[in-house]
């Protein structure tokens, strides 16, 4: 619960200080809400899918990005077959560094809460002060961007979507 909390005060610091920013050259600097993915084939993008086609009609994910730091936060609703409960806690994320270089985002992820945990801890990229790196190739529009993860070339896979909120 703690971390949870942390989180939303995190996140509510993170877009009152965006707000207060002046116009920023940065393309990827802002606020994004994940809308949907973009499915690749043969490395090449074939359709582009709705949150709710992949089954997730309740939920979101958000990533916000100033000059120097980056944070996500998101929960899809899975609920339990019998009681009904939400089993999935979501998932928040801090970077404390990032970079946007010739269409790559590089995230140094320092922590987050729940799901966040796993993946760091599986990782295999980390630096010598235990962020986890992560590396997305970037297409991004004035409105849109989406990321697929730089370092994987088996010519299927998928993109996250995501819509300019700010």
């Amino acid at each position: 619960m703690k971390n949870r909390f942390f989180s939303l005060f995190f996140l509510s610091a993170l877009l009152i200080s965006c707000t207060q920013q002046q116009e920023s050259t940065n393309p990827i600097k802002g606020v994004w809400k994940m809308v949907g993915g973009i499915k690749y084939e043969n490395n090449k993008p074939v359709d582009t899918l709705s949150w709710e086609a992949f089954g997730l009609s309740e939920g979101f994910q958000t990533k916000i990005f100033t000059d120097q730091f980056m944070m996500f936060v998101g929960n899809n609703i899975q609920k339990d077959s019998v009681t009904g409960e939400d089993i999935n806690y979501g998932q928040a994320g801090f970077a404390n560094s990032y970079s946007f270089q010739n269409g790559i985002l590089t995230e140094y992820n320092v922590d987050g809460t729940d799901n966040f945990q796993g993946w760091k801890k599986e990782a295999p990229n980390k630096d010598n002060e235990g962020r986890w790196i992560s590396k997305f190739k970037i297409d991004i529009g004035p409105t849109h961007y989406s990321q697929y993860p730089a370092d994987y070339d088996g010519g299927d896979g998928w993109a996250e979507y995501y819509i300019r909120l700010e």
